[in-house]
């Protein structure tokens, strides 16, 4: 019987690997940077073309490398960072594993051209599909210029759930944000398409001083002056871990989460835990549904981290979580509570700089037991809280259309009926509820639903509609962007023109809003809206007309975000108008999250529980 088990061909094992480090042309992005920064690069110059799956290039002013050191860095698990087991133990560089140049050969053309600073002349090696096919003497100046072509061409499978460009051109921005928030001191020229060129300039980041305002500085570059006017700075220090960084102030809370980075030992990392001790330290200071924003660097010592456990290397392993847990809670208090003892503006000494010269490698030692303060105590019980996994936008994938066809499939006799009802509102209830009178019976209807309804419809008519119909602004508004949002509003302008939202690009990552979709009410935070709308044209995939349940996701942000509020005060006139506007909609029982809109107790049942019959 012969073998059932056989040894995978070595050009299969090198996509599959490439696989697991390569998803998407950001991921190529993130690792030629990181590449470049361990060679000890000041000035990058990114290239894309096709939202880099056509063209990606990444030049840098680093070391570069020998001609024998070229052909080894396109071999598997060749790497200059690490040379014995326990070299894992203390990394302090962003690659390590030896994967990064191998994968992205095996699912593209790949060309690398470096020169070393000792040689006279550099050398050019060109792979395609894994496979080198040319090497040869080139001319250039010392560093390393690395270009990839054609991305998963011989993986159509992974080709094709790349997402649209604008998603892709998105990710790829936001990577280098990152990256150029834990790097100011070094420079970013971006060059995406056929637009103005991005640049992130490098500050002076050689005192701590001098590193608080690089900081602030980056943030302004990248997320806007409206960000960066309103943080506060975090300082935290113990035996173990260093916490530095900005938070967004009480009042300058967003409408998404996206304004969020999280640093350990310069290396973006993402941690629910962590991310919900932020949350904690805000704990009674944000409004329901709001955000804070934050750039945060958790700087400990090499030993207490895992940067192994994830091949992208996107999660690692804390020794001391549970500890930094609640220092993080503490650290984000006292930058909102302005009781830290350092100047607003600046970093404290950092006088705890390990054997490395790393500012931020503090001397390793055992935690002892709780930390007596009461906030972290607090902080610590509540670590194993579940995190819920709030999106009241989640959907089973129908459009809009279908979702409205099966509403009408199933109550169109109701509907039909209640068209026929007259609603005489009587009060508004807690602000919350409005409470009405019919011929029948009591109805009780919740004003947010009800509002998010009608406001769902007429946005979704909008869409349909050749002309649709538009609220002019006096004055036009001013909208500020970051720098990866800019590339989706700027590639989805005429839909959203065709929701009814008059947005023109106002240079830079600034945008001028001239109108919106009529019918949205006076009661809303426009900018709240723009927001919201924003955080998701980045997540569906295809063309924008043509998305799986994209304009449902759209209209329904939009309704959401422009409905009145539970708490909002109504007019007795305005409650009647709202009951009238929901009786004319096709589906009027549930809002565009499923939820009902209003509740009928007939007077036969009301009769019933007073015993009157």
């Amino acid at each position: 019987m012969p073998p059932r088990i056989h040894q995978l061909p070595e050009d299969l094992v090198a996509k599959i690997a490439a696989g697991e480090v390569i998803e998407r042309p950001a991921s190529v992005l993130k690792e030629l940077i990181e590449n470049s920064l361990d060679a000890g690069a000041t000035d990058i110059s990114v290239e894309m073309e096709g939202a880099g799956r056509k063209r990606l290039v990444v030049s840098d002013n680093g070391t570069g490398m020998t001609k024998e050191d070229l052909l080894l860095a396109v071999r598997r698990h060749a790497t200059s960072k690490i040379t014995r087991f326990e070299d894992l133990e203390s990394i302090e560089t962003f690659g390590f594993r030896g994967e990064a140049l191998p994968s992205i050969g095996a699912v593209s053309r790949l060309r690398i051209t470096s020169r070393s600073k000792a040689d006279e002349s550099g050398w050019e090696i060109f792979l395609e599909g894994g496979k080198v096919k040319s090497k040869k003497p080139v001319a250039r100046e010392p560093g390393t210029t690395v270009e990839v072509r054609d991305l998963f061409f011989n993986t159509p499978a992974r080709f094709k759930f790349l997402k649209a460009d604008s998603t892709e051109r998105s990710q790829c921005l936001r990577t280098i944000e990152e990256i150029a928030f834990s790097s100011p001191d070094v420079t970013f020229k971006i060059h995406s398409e056929k637009a103005k060129p991005l640049i992130f300039p490098a500050h002076d980041a050689s005192s701590d001083e001098k590193e608080a305002v690089a900081l602030k500085a980056r943030l302004w570059e990248a997320w806007g002056s409206g960000l960066a006017k309103g943080v506060e700075f975090v300082h935290f220090d113990e035996p173990h871990v260093s916490i530095r960084g900005v938070v967004s102030n009480s009042a300058n809370h967003q409408a998404t989460s996206r304004h969020q980075v999280l640093f350990v030992n310069r290396r973006p990392v993402q941690n629910r835990r962590l991310a919900r001790a932020v949350y904690d330290g805000f704990r009674g200071q944000l409004p329901s549904g709001r955000h804070p924003a934050w750039i945060l660097f958790l700087e400990l010592n090499p030993q207490t981290i895992d940067v192994n456990v994830h091949p992208a290397k996107k999660e690692v392993k804390l020794t001391f979580e549970n500890e930094i847990y609640g220092m993080m809670v503490k650290g984000v208090q006292n930058a909102l509570y302005k009781t830290a003892e350092f100047p607003v503006g600046v970093f404290p000494d950092l006088d705890k700089a390990g054997p490395s010269g790393n500012l931020f490698s503090p001397e390793i030692s055992k935690p002892g037991a709780d930390p007596s303060d009461p906030g972290i105590v607090t902080a610590l019980r509540e670590l194993y809280r579940t995190i819920p996994q709030m999106d009241p936008l989640e959907s089973s994938g129908q459009s809009l259309k279908e979702t409205l066809q099966i509403e009408k499939t199933y109550q169109a006799g109701e509907a039909a009926g209640i068209r026929r009802k007259n609603f005489k509102a009587l009060a508004q209830v807690g602000r919350l509820f409005i409470l009405a009178e019919e011929e029948e019976g009591l109805v009780i209807v919740d004003q947010h639903a009800a509002h998010e309804k009608i406001i769902y419809e007429n946005l979704f008519a909008n869409l349909q509609a050749k002309s649709p119909q538009v609220q002019l602004l006096l004055v036009p508004f001013s909208w500020e962007v970051a720098a990866s949002t800019s590339a989706q509003v700027q590639g989805n302008l005429d839909f959203l023109g065709k929701m009814g939202f008059l947005i023109e690009p106002f240079g830079g990552n600034s945008f001028l809003v001239k109108g919106y979709p009529r019918g949205l009410g006076e009661k809303f935070d426009l900018h709240s809206l723009l927001d919201g709308l924003t955080d998701v044209l980045g997540e569906p995939a295809g063309n924008l007309s043509g998305r799986p349940n994209f304009e449902h996701r759209l209209a329904a942000m939009a309704a959401c975000k422009a409905a009145v509020k539970a708490g909002d005060s109504l007019q007795l006139r305005e409650c009647q108008v709202l009951l009238e506007d929901l009786v004319k909609c096709e589906a009027p029982f549930t809002c565009p999250h499923g939820r009902p809109t209003l509740i009928r107790l007939p007077f036969i049942d009301l009769e019933r529980r007073f015993r009157r019959n």
